[in-house]
């Protein structure tokens, strides 16, 4: 990804920050984009939960728009399937999500780790995005809209 485009939007650790530290917080926004009527785009949640503005949100849907819709699907699969796991008192138990970005042949790797439940995904062969903060970014770069 070009840097002019990458600076707009989050970074590989924002999204693995969202998914593990702030793994409340995008459950409340992922149930706040279905009660809208909206839905769960691919996308969206990470739109949401780090406030991209309409310039930042422009190149992050160019910027995802790398990724082919079957590929999109299948990450929103397990990023669902991890949001919304539920304890054996039906209350909600989401569990962390990590990703990885490799080089190679182009696949999608989801790992369940029962002992300390979480998901691991392994994204290759497909764009990363950068790995600084969109927030240190935001401070040093450009003004956000």
């Amino acid at each position: 990804m070009g840097k002019d485009i990458a600076v707009h939007h989050p970074g590989s650790n924002d999204i693995n920050v969202q998914f593990s530290t702030m793994l409340q917080t995008s459950l409340k926004d992922y149930k706040a984009l279905l009660a809208s009527g909206a839905g769960y785009q691919f996308g969206e949640l990470t739109a949401k939960v780090f406030n991209l503005s309409q310039s930042e949100h422009d190149h992050w849907k160019s910027s995802i728009g790398l990724y082919p819709a079957d590929v999109q699907a299948e990450i929103k699969r397990h990023v669902v399937a991890a949001l919304t796991r539920t304890n054996a008192n039906g209350d909600d138990a989401p569990v962390p999500i990590s990703f990885q970005w490799k080089r190679g042949q182009k696949s999608i790797t989801c790992t369940y780790k029962p002992d300390d439940p979480s998901y691991e995904i392994v994204i290759t062969g497909f764009p990363e995005p950068v790995a600084s903060a969109l927030s240190e970014r935001r401070r040093n770069n450009y003004k956000a809209d």
